[in-house]
């Protein structure tokens, strides 16, 4: 894995991804008009805390950006509530009234395909941060649509790769949230269960933004897995591991996330999370290889002091596939560790493996609805 800061990174960790597409943005027109990037993100709700995390790094890319480019950058933020009419209000407002550029964020895969609908009529270039499927897929990609984040195919997999392969036993039980990005992740981990040989007991789905599981783990106990695939985000996932926990499942099962959260691990302590395997696209340990990934640590912590490490900022290399501009990058396979195994209060995590970059475990063009 190599880690890249480049302007050219900086731009696409922004949202930028027109700095490496056909709709290059001319930075010598005009010294004295901002490029403006408009970021809708839910500042509000379930996933307010991963919201906030992603605007101190937009901004970070945006003041590094400024610091090399004569002409300047600006970050639009606006709260799309978790909401996808919400989102398509907010970005029609960036585009019509603040006159962005082009636009980037959301979080969630429902609210990304709103906000990408209504930049794509208007020939805004979107750039995705939120982990899907959907938005590459033909009836819903255009010329404008760009998706810098992992998606649901490439980190279900890869996590599954990881686990599947080391497991004890062979039954798995899933336990996600009931819309577009669990039914995604769990996409994903079925397609590699099946080709290696994994039997499926039970299958539990649950609302968005439930504070309550209790009612949801005696049928999965009752299922005997031995590994818990558990599909949610935000506030979900710490609410999920606190009563799991409680209940005594991770003596029972080994507990999997496709996307294993560090703000949430800040949120909640270690007892909830420790022993829990999951996947990421970034971890701060990589200064320990890459100098580049320390000169980011560092600029990070000395903007952030309150928050210690960079937890949403891609700075991993990585490049757009051209059929559906789908962003190919590195999978980190991370542990979330115990009190006796943290160096710092920050070292919350070990990686254990990392999928490497590769079309490969992508979902082919085809697959996807594009021509060949």
């Amino acid at each position: 894995m190599a880690v890249k800061l480049s302007r050219r990174k900086l731009l696409a960790t922004a949202g930028a991804a027109a700095a490496m597409s056909s709709f290059k943005i001319n930075v010598a027109r005009s010294q004295e008009t901002p490029i403006k990037i408009g970021f809708p993100v839910p500042i509000s709700g379930p996933y307010g805390t991963e919201a906030n995390d992603q605007i101190r790094c937009a901004q970070l890319a945006i003041d590094w950006f400024n610091q090399e480019s004569p002409r300047k950058a600006e970050l639009v933020v606006r709260d799309d509530k978790l909401d996808p009419g919400e989102a398509a209000t907010r970005t029609l407002e960036l585009i019509e009234s603040d006159k962005v550029d082009f636009i980037c964020g959301s979080l969630s895969a429902s609210v990304q395909l709103s906000v990408n609908q209504v930049a794509s009529k208007r020939g805004v270039i979107y750039n995705s941060i939120s982990q899907s499927d959907t938005i590459n897929e033909a009836s819903d990609f255009t010329k404008y649509t760009f998706h810098e984040a992992l998606n649901p195919h490439m980190t279900a997999g890869a996590v599954a790769r990881y686990v599947f392969s080391r497991a004890k036993g062979k039954k798995i039980a899933y336990l996600i949230a009931d819309y577009a990005y669990g039914h995604e992740m769990q996409r994903g981990f079925r397609r590699v269960a099946a080709e290696m040989g994994m039997e499926e007991v039970a299958e539990v789905r649950h609302p968005l933004g439930t504070t309550d599981y209790s009612a949801f783990f005696p049928r999965i106990q009752a299922a005997r897995p031995d590994i818990l695939l558990v599909v949610n985000f935000g506030r979900d996932q710490l609410n999920t591991l606190k009563q799991a926990t409680d209940f005594g499942l991770k003596q029972q099962m080994q507990i999997v996330y496709p996307v294993l959260l560090d703000t949430q691990r800040f949120a909640g302590g270690f007892e909830p999370f420790e022993g829990v395997i999951g996947g990421a696209n970034y971890y701060w340990t990589l200064e320990d290889q890459f100098e580049s990934a320390k000169r980011l640590n560092d600029a990070y912590r000395a903007k952030y002091p309150d928050q210690g490490v960079p937890t949403a900022y891609g700075a991993l290399e990585q490049y757009f596939r051209k059929c559906d501009h789908q962003a190919v990058q590195s999978v980190l396979i991370i542990r979330a560790k115990a009190p006796s195994e943290m160096r710092n209060q920050w070292d919350i995590f070990e990686v254990l493996d990392t999928q490497p970059a590769d079309e490969k475990f992508l979902r082919t063009c085809e697959e996807l609805g594009h021509k060949a």
